[in-house]
């Protein structure tokens, strides 16, 4: 009996070590917006969904509850993510020993950079385990691990193939004045039954004028400014953020007119009838 053990120690040491060893779990979920349009079709995509398929996967192992981990609205395609950066900082330190995740494309669509972070987390020791492609490292049998670069290339070509169709999306709809932006400029409201559509909004065209009349009655922009603040009218900032409780303007913190907020307006070809769209572009889709 003894030896019949010892053989079959020798024939699988890493295995044994591994099972001798107290297992401290880690899972990870991402989600980005690459998936928000199958996420509509397959709520299986969802944070929630993924942490508890990987919890249930954890206790039925049997081993102690998990470090949880999740990126939600990051893209795979870049790796500066908080909280990958966190688990893979903690695999560094030693406070986990096993990451688990549902599928390759949750931990990356960078093929280079997932293969680099993979190696880097396998010669810390840490044991890698991917659900749905079968992928367990402390299996060196396991045929799987042989396709891992081709299972990383797949998910850098969703994001690749993803991103074309995005793009021409956008082109189109650009081609077509249609406005694209969160937020419609100050001046204006969406209209209730084409969000891609401007209607005039009657109270803040009309501070649009009167800022118009003073430059052209040759106000510098110091007086415009000191008028606007000093008769307590709400800033373009300020104005967006009392409609949608919130604006994407984060450097008018200070909810007051400034010479900044005037040039903006000036420049803004929506006040002569015009809306500009894809003025900025990333060279590449890994850049999200």
């Amino acid at each position: 009996m003894g030896q019949q053990a010892l053989a079959t120690t020798m024939a699988n040491p890493k295995h044994n070590a591994t099972n001798n060893e107290v297992v401290k779990p880690a899972i990870y979920a991402r989600l980005s917006k690459e998936d928000a349009e199958a996420k509509k079709k397959d709520k299986s995509l969802s944070i929630e969904h993924q942490i508890d398929i990987l919890t249930n996967y954890v206790k039925e192992k049997g081993w102690q509850a998990p470090k949880v981990f999740y990126d939600d609205n990051k893209t795979g395609t870049n790796f500066e993510r908080k909280d990958f950066q966190a688990m893979y900082n903690a695999a560094k330190r030693g406070e986990i020993n096993v990451i688990i995740i549902k599928d390759l494309s949750r931990f990356g669509r960078n093929t280079s950079k997932s293969l680099q972070y993979f190696d880097e987390i396998e010669q810390m020791g840490v044991r890698f385990i991917s659900i749905q492609e079968n992928i367990d490292t402390d299996d060196e049998d396991s045929p799987t691990l042989d396709w891992l670069p081709l299972f990383f290339t797949f998910a850098e070509f969703h994001s690749r193939n993803t991103s074309k169709k995005i793009k021409a999306v956008l082109a189109n709809n650009a081609k077509q004045g249609k406005y694209r932006a969160s937020y419609a400029p100050y001046g204006y409201q969406k209209d209730p039954n084409n969000k891609h559509k401007l209607v005039i909004d009657p109270y803040s065209a009309s501070i649009i004028k009167r800022i118009y009349e003073m430059r052209l009655q040759k106000y510098s922009y110091g007086a415009i400014t000191n008028i606007l603040n000093n008769e307590g009218i709400l800033s373009p900032s300020a104005y967006c953020k009392s409609i949608h409780g919130k604006s994407t303007n984060t450097t008018s913190k200070q909810n007051k007119w400034t010479k900044d907020s005037l040039n903006v307006l000036f420049k803004n070809p929506a006040y002569k009838g015009d809306t500009a769209n894809g003025r900025k572009a990333v060279i590449s889709y890994k850049g999200y």
